[in-house]
């Protein structure tokens, strides 16, 4: 997710028991893949506690590290445009699950 994107949810990170977890997947040849799998837990208490407030998420290979900086807020996601260099662009954002 790079600056101007955004993730609408359907329902809140407040309307979740304890909060959200963000999927990754690798993304390779401009293709999302189907492995490299990698999560992210966000209480709702820290959304409640700073919402909007930027997240960097650590994302690793066995080769690379890299990662994506998100703003999280109560009913949406918001990326920056350092999540689309190299490595960090090795990984997409495949899923936002309630928790």
């Amino acid at each position: 997710m790079k600056t101007g994107q955004e993730v609408m949810m359907t329902e809140t990170v407040s309307m979740q028991k304890n909060g959200i977890v963000l999927v990754f997947s690798a993304f390779d040849a401009n293709a999302v893949q189907n492995y490299r799998w990698q999560t992210y837990s966000v209480p709702k208490q820290l959304v409640a506690l700073i919402p909007g407030h930027g997240h960097e998420i650590i994302l690793t290979t066995n080769s690379n590290i890299g990662s994506k900086y998100l703003y999280i807020h109560d009913a949406k996601i918001v990326g920056v445009d350092k999540n689309g260099v190299s490595p960090s662009s090795q990984w997409v954002m495949r899923y936002v699950i309630g928790i």
